[in-house]
């Protein structure tokens, strides 16, 4: 799977290790995109294993650091 086929997946990413937070309602205003699209974006980085999967009401927690991200699939 690749997950970087959305042009915006890298500032994705970056946007949620910058906010220590990952939420669809927060990629849909940060890049005025559907709630579609943002979803889509959260549930890869969840399988990348960047954020922690949904717990309910319960934020996502940032599982991966910006060092990780980078060794794991940037470079």
């Amino acid at each position: 799977m690749n997950f970087f086929e959305d042009e915006l997946m890298k500032e994705a990413i970056s946007e949620v290790l910058r906010q220590q937070k990952a939420s669809t309602t927060m990629l849909q205003r940060r890049f005025h995109i559907g709630y579609n699209r943002a979803h889509r974006l959260i549930q890869h980085m969840e399988t990348m294993g960047i954020i922690s999967g949904k717990n309910g009401y319960e934020a996502r927690k940032i599982i991966m650091d910006e060092g990780d991200v980078i060794f794991k699939y940037l470079r």
